[in-house]
């Protein structure tokens, strides 16, 4: 608190009591006094003292920001956990097993604003994760006192401000009520120490002390403070004192004269106010900002969100550039460094205590990678705490000029780390994670960039078939200055997947046949991916799915094409057989998007596409239990088959026109008929369409091929997506080599 506030911290009571608080300590300060407070004028500084506490106290600095913002303009409801983290006890492999028991606290969450109106306790300890919103809630709670929501006098009091007072005075002792005077007798204030013990003593004071682990604790001045707390809160029960502190960095000394709580990570709702809020002058990009970021690729931005910090940055690097980086790793990168460095040091001016002589920033990130690589590849999230110390000593053993150390730093380190920087945090009692999924994702994927020499690649590579896994490959690509053998060890190591089915291995040989004889402008791999969609079995969706999503990835037309995919063939026949046609049509008839689709497409595919999709309508129809085809439905049936008709003949292919005409004339049935009537044209059309076009196949694929010709495909489109992130010598060589059969992968490596 500012010396000026702390002298007009009283104005407000003499403002609300009058006379009344004059009266009841005139024994303590003498006549003399007494007049000098009547001559002290009281009414104008009431005010200047409202004023000045929303200037003090209405803004927050924001990271990567020189300005402040007005708190309120962005501030969201903080909620609070009655149950501190490290009071929890769980069996790690319990853990392991079941996550999601962590989760079963967001019931117990409570409006912390609400909580401390109710007046019920008079001590919380409150507590929080780095970047928590922890200092933001005092001053949040000291606005709402200045505007009467709180019947108390708010004195916010910085312990970072105090330990630094005590460090330069003679005795360095911390006794508040010393420190609470000096500042209001500097500014002339009558007679403070009356006054301030009547404010306490009354129960009219609310002390917000923020910050205690932002004290040393060398010479043990954290200590030393601690104490004085104690006793300071022991001698005056009747007001009200909130105490922040990083969940990390928590004593649990004061646990019988203070109720310890801790801030609960934001929820999506809360995210979503917080993001609307940050947009409010455009409101178009914070909607546009929600989309981005309910996208599947931004899992791990969403998880970084639940904290009031990083969310910021999110905002904040959405502002700039209108959208998320693809390249995720800068994200994660800055978020790290604004918990490890950026935001004590720049925007706070707050030197803490030094985790380790030897100990750098590289060392930090060498340390964080060994340990997520190591429990990464265990399929482990959670550690016990010993285990943990241990694997920090075995690292602290091999730096340089640490050999002297003690065998015992580690536990030490640990804590530090957890409390400065928040990358390891205690989920339970002595168990710990990383704060983050994304943070271990990250530096386990920094670890295999900076040891490739060791192998580092090839061992990824191995875990191809894993979703877990992805985010990791993903990340890796990124890291990467030369990405080029990482491209060449990842397609030999998806081919192994159907390199022993030769079903599957001629499916890929005729892929890449049919992609080979068309006439088309698109690339090879987008071309590949469009025959294995019209391949599979429509029952199979969700191998057409993953097939569409390679298309995706690639410039239109493809890109058309599959837009138009999604909204046609979400459809399998299974289901049909149980579907009215009407909900079946809605579902899987998309005529007039097909028509529009083929014609921004190259003829080949073009055509292609269209019979494809007529000989799955005709399936349809033929399937449904009953059968009461709207005149809208039938025309847009038979707009789309002229429309084939007239693609077959730009393309000069005049006998398969006639033989289509042929049987639209002569087979297909009536738009009253029965479905048994659609069995007849389908059977037609499917054997014209395998003759004339080579696609319909039937392939006859058991439950076990399925299942890895979609591990091959979900593989490729993984691959597909790393390489829009990564550096190489040759983009083009590598595309062209996607989706090829093993024997031919094998001739080119």
């Amino acid at each position: 608190m500012s010396i000026e506030l702390m002298a007009l911290a009283g104005v407000w009571l003499w403002d609300k009591y009058g006379e009344d608080a004059l009266k009841s300590i005139a024994e303590k300060i003498g006549e003399k006094s007494t007049e000098k407070w009547k001559q002290f004028n009281w009414n104008s500084a009431a005010k200047k003292y409202r004023k000045a506490l929303a200037e003090d106290y209405g803004k927050v600095r924001l990271l990567g920001t020189n300005e402040a913002v007005e708190l309120e303009g962005i501030f969201t409801d903080t909620y609070i956990l009655d149950k501190v983290s490290a009071f929890q006890r769980f069996d790690i492999t319990e853990l392991e097993k079941e996550p999601e028991k962590l989760s079963y606290r967001e019931k117990e969450r409570q409006n912390g604003f609400e909580l401390i109106k109710k007046d019920e306790i008079k001590r919380w300890f409150i507590l929080g994760k780095p970047g928590a919103g922890k200092t933001t809630f005092l001053k949040y709670i000291t606005l709402q006192a200045v505007k009467g929501q709180l019947d108390k006098i708010p004195i916010f009091i910085s312990l970072h401000r105090w330990a630094s007072v005590v460090r330069n005075s003679a005795d360095k002792k911390f006794n508040l009520m010393p420190y609470l005077v000096q500042q209001f007798e500097l500014c002339d204030f009558p007679d403070a120490q009356a006054f301030i013990e009547h404010l306490l003593e009354t129960g009219n004071a609310l002390l917000l002390f923020d910050g205690l682990d932002e004290v040393n604790q060398a010479d043990e001045e954290r200590a030393h403070m601690l104490q004085a707390l104690s006793d300071f809160s022991r001698a005056h029960r009747n007001c009200t004192v909130l105490l922040t502190c990083r969940v990390a960095a928590a004593d649990y000394s004061l646990s019988e004269q203070f109720t310890y709580l801790e801030v609960a990570d934001f929820t999506e709702e809360q995210i979503t106010i917080f993001v609307k809020k940050w947009f409010k002058q455009d409101v178009a990009r914070g909607e546009q900002f929600l989309e981005e970021f309910a996208r599947d690729e931004h899992r791990g931005l969403r998880e970084l969100a639940q904290v009031p910090i990083l969310l910021t940055l999110l905002c904040l690097v959405y502002a700039r550039k209108m959208e998320f980086p693809n390249r995720r790793a800068d994200i994660y990168e800055e978020a790290i460094d604004a918990l490890i460095e950026t935001w004590d040091s720049k925007h706070r001016n707050i030197k803490r205590d030094v985790i380790y002589q030897g100990l750098s920033k590289r060392h930090k990130f060498q340390l964080f990678s060994r340990i997520a690589t190591e429990s990464f590849q265990n399929n482990q999230y959670f550690f016990e705490k010993q285990n943990l110390v241990k694997k920090i000593n075995e690292f602290l053993k091999q730096l340089p000029n640490c050999q002297n150390q003690e065998s015992d730093d580690g536990e030490a380190v640990l804590e530090a780390i957890a409390a400065q920087h928040g990358i390891f945090v205690e989920r339970a009692k002595d168990i710990y994670s990383f704060a983050h999924l994304s943070f271990q994702e990250y530096f386990t994927a920094r670890y295999v960039f900076e040891n490739q020499a060791y192998g580092t690649i090839e061992n990824l590579v191995l875990h191809i078939e894993e979703d877990r896994w992805h985010e990791v490959f993903l990340l890796t690509a990124s890291l990467l200055d030369n990405a080029d053998s990482f491209f060449k060890a990842m397609p030999v190591q998806i081919n192994t997947l159907i390199a022993d089915e030769p079903e599957l291995v001629k499916l890929a040989r005729w892929v890449v046949k049919k992609s080979d004889s068309v006439q088309t402008s698109d690339k090879l791999a987008a071309v590949r991916g469009f025959y294995y969609f019209l391949a599979r079995d429509i029952t199979r969706v969700r191998d057409h799915a993953i097939a569409r999503d390679i298309v995706l990835v690639f410039p239109p037309p493809p890109a058309a094409l599959v837009l138009a995919c999604v909204l046609a063939l979400p459809i399998d026949l299974a289901l049909a057989r149980d579907l009215d046609i009407d909900l079946a049509l809605t579902r899987g008839l998309a005529c007039d998007r097909v028509h529009t689709l083929t014609l921004t497409l190259d003829i080949d595919l073009a055509i292609d596409f269209a019979f494809f999709y007529i000989i799955l309508l005709v399936k349809i129809f033929s399937l449904l239990p009953k059968i009461n085809l709207h005149q809208e439905h039938y025309t847009d049936f038979f707009k789309l088959f002229d429309m084939l008709i007239k693609k077959v003949k730009q393309a000069n292919l005049e006998d398969l026109a006639e033989k289509l005409t042929e049987i639209a004339k002569k087979d297909i049935p009536k738009q009253e008929a029965l479905a048994e009537n659609w069995k007849k044209p389908h059977k037609k059309l499917l054997a014209l369409m395998q003759e004339t076009r080579n696609i319909g196949h039937q392939w006859q694929l058991n439950t076990k091929q399925a299942e890895k010709l979609e591990k091959y495909l979900q593989a490729h489109l993984l691959l597909i997506k790393c390489l829009s992130l990564a550096t190489v010598t040759n983009r083009t060589a590598i595309e062209n080599g996607l989706l090829l059969p093993p024997d031919e992968i094998n001739l080119k490596q």
